[in-house]
């Protein structure tokens, strides 16, 4: 459904915006996370764990749309890969952008939900469709960029553990997930510029 969404947003603002060559690729890479990419993850935080099929999916649409814009794709003879493309202009994949969504939304739900649909989802956490496994794999990929912030593996520590962690940091926990959350993208970056770098060279 969502996708559908930013596929129709995406034929409103390709010609006239995203395949305007007036105007340079960093600023359509922009226009189309304001104008395209927040239709796609409009609520994303609240998603449960995707599938293979659903990331692929929506990767391979995000990839697209990425493409057309910096004209790298099977057409040109210097095609890079996925991840080249990703890391080189400092943009999220979609695991990368739903861990930062829902941990974002986590503490939101922490600091305005009822107690009551606190209980109740957290009571649901073996449901195929709960959120709880998407939030330990959020987590997960928090531990990665700071291994000091937990004591305990977000894998299969008990729950309670989790939501006291998160109601610690209710008031600073949002400012570190985005901060951690760009740090990874200027990481990619940099990885991105060494490896290009080292092929040039081995060339």
């Amino acid at each position: 459904h969502r996708l559908a969404k930013a596929v129709a947003a995406h034929h409103q603002v390709r010609r006239p915006i995203l395949a305007n060559k007036h105007i340079d690729s960093g600023t359509r890479l922009k226009l189309l996370e304001g104008l395209v990419a927040s239709v796609l993850f409009y609520g994303a935080g609240s998603w449960p764990l995707l599938n293979h099929r659903q990331i692929t999916k929506i990767h391979g649409q995000y990839m697209k749309w990425i493409r057309s814009i910096i004209a790298n794709g099977c057409w040109t003879s210097d095609m890079l890969s996925d991840q080249q493309v990703l890391l080189l202009w400092r943009l999220p994949s979609v695991s990368l952008r739903l861990a930062k969504m829902r941990l974002l939304h986590a503490f939101h739900f922490i600091n305005d939900c009822p107690h009551a649909i606190v209980d109740v989802v957290t009571a649901t956490e073996k449901h195929q469709a709960s959120w709880i496994p998407a939030l330990r794999h959020a987590l997960c990929w928090l531990q990665t960029m700071d291994p000091a912030l937990f004591g305990w593996d977000p894998r299969n520590a008990p729950l309670p553990d989790l939501f006291e962690w998160l109601s610690t940091h209710r008031a600073d926990g949002p400012r570190l997930v985005r901060r951690l959350y760009y740090r990874a993208l200027q990481e990619g970056f940099v990885i991105g510029r060494v490896v290009q770098a080292h092929w040039k060279l081995k060339a």
